[in-house]
């Protein structure tokens, strides 16, 4: 992959925020890889919507009729011709996801439907992944040597294929709020200064099971081996 369009960590950004960048800089052809169900996704992004400020009032001139802040929600030509250019995947656990990027390969390029990417010739394509240490969660590969593994696979993905790999997790609070209790809440990106053990299978102890036996390491200092960390208004500013 160019060195240009190193992997990439977008952090502390918002379902909506990941959205809205993917649709306006990607390139022909690209995949987003939602690491969740397709009906979770969908909860997720209703409840990002209501959330955020979705409507404003116009002035009385304009009849006191609403528009929507979010830029997803308005069904400008743009925005209804780009969306169409990506494909979206469903991997809601850590076996589907690996099984998809190991075998992965670019979608075909579509043709006939009239798009003319404005910066087509300045990006590459994209492949996005969403949520990819959620689904790690609970499992035995929940550890530096199984988050390293599967993001040298997602590297390799995108590599092989000429694509950027555009990488973020959601803040828990956005992702469901349904889950137990042993689930830590995480905001601002801080889920990536969590402790993780450095091998598989390893085990927990003391109150709650929440310390891990033997010797730890964050998880940005296993991710950093393989991607860059960015703000969106560091990526914006670069682009």
């Amino acid at each position: 992959m160019p060195s240009s369009n190193p992997s990439t960590v977008i952090t502390s950004v918002s379902l909506l925020s990941f959205l809205d960048f993917v649709i306006h800089i990607h390139a022909l052809p690209s995949t987003l890889v939602v690491c969740s169900t397709r009906e979770d996704f969908l909860q997720m992004l209703r409840s990002a919507c209501q959330l955020s400020e979705s409507v404003i009032p116009l002035t009385p001139e304009d009849g006191g009729n609403h528009v929507s802040k979010i830029s997803l929600l308005i069904p400008t030509i743009h925005l209804l011709a780009t969306s169409r250019t990506i494909n979206i995947t469903f991997t809601p656990t850590l076996a589907n996801l690996r099984a998809y990027l190991a075998v992965y390969e670019s979608p075909v390029e579509p043709t006939g439907l009239g798009v003319t990417h404005s910066k087509q010739g300045k990006h590459t394509p994209v492949l996005g992944i969403l949520n990819m240490l959620d689904v790690h969660r609970g499992t035995s590969d929940f550890s530096a040597q199984g988050i390293s593994k599967t993001f040298a696979s997602a590297v390799d993905a995108a590599a092989r294929n000429n694509m950027q790999l555009l990488v973020t997790e959601l803040p828990r609070s956005e992702v469901l709020d349904n889950e137990g209790d042993d689930q830590i809440q995480y905001s601002e990106g801080k889920h990536w200064n969590e402790q993780i053990p450095l091998l598989c299978g390893s085990l927990r102890f003391g109150e709650g099971q929440k310390i891990w036996a033997g010797r730890t390491v964050e998880i940005c200092q296993v991710v950093a081996r393989w991607c860059h960390f960015r703000t969106l208004d560091e990526l914006k500013e670069m682009d």
